[in-house]
């Protein structure tokens, strides 16, 4: 019997780690299917900040279909960690404006890239303070990446960048 293609879609591939599991939503067309899901070959949902290869795929007598993700669950950091002296990052969760303030290193660069691994910014630190406008990126998980200007990475900062409320 040939098996009638459907569907499958996942969603919620970014997360944030909390110490609870973290499963991706599942959706197929037509809808209800039994799908069977893993994360790295594991049917077990993780809990702990890193990626995982997701794949999902229908188990029924009738339809076939499957669907390969990532799911990224990413702990924020709120500020800076040993490095509070050297370099701050502020304000994270961010809306509108990320700044940093780097110390001692003038002229490095920095990148923010999104979970895809698209640059999405890139800009030359010429002063100890620096603000970042992100109101125009869409409300997402980013990677920071502060370089000097030898090229040696001196910070990676995971952002998270939510949607910018307008108050009228």
């Amino acid at each position: 019997m040939v098996k009638a293609t459907a569907e499958v879609t996942l969603s919620q591939l970014e997360q944030v780690a909390d110490g609870s599991r973290k499963g991706v939503l599942v959706s197929t067309n037509p809808e209800g299917l039994k799908v069977e899901v893993t994360y790295n070959g594991l049917a077990e949902a993780p809990s702990e900040a890193d990626t995982y290869n997701v794949e999902a795929g229908i188990v029924e007598e009738n339809y076939q279909g499957s669907v390969e993700g990532v799911l990224a669950l990413e702990e924020i950091e709120t500020g800076i960690g040993c490095d509070e002296e050297y370099i701050v990052v502020f304000l994270n969760p961010v809306s509108k404006e990320l700044t940093i303030d780097i110390k001692y290193e003038m002229n490095s660069r920095i990148y923010l890239f999104d979970m895809l691994g698209r640059r999405r910014l890139e800009k030359v630190l010429t002063s100890e303070r620096t603000v970042l406008n992100l109101q125009h990126q869409p409300a997402g998980i980013y990677v920071l990446v502060i370089e000097n200007e030898r090229g040696n990475v001196l910070k990676q900062v995971k952002v998270r960048k939510e949607k910018l409320l307008t108050i009228i």
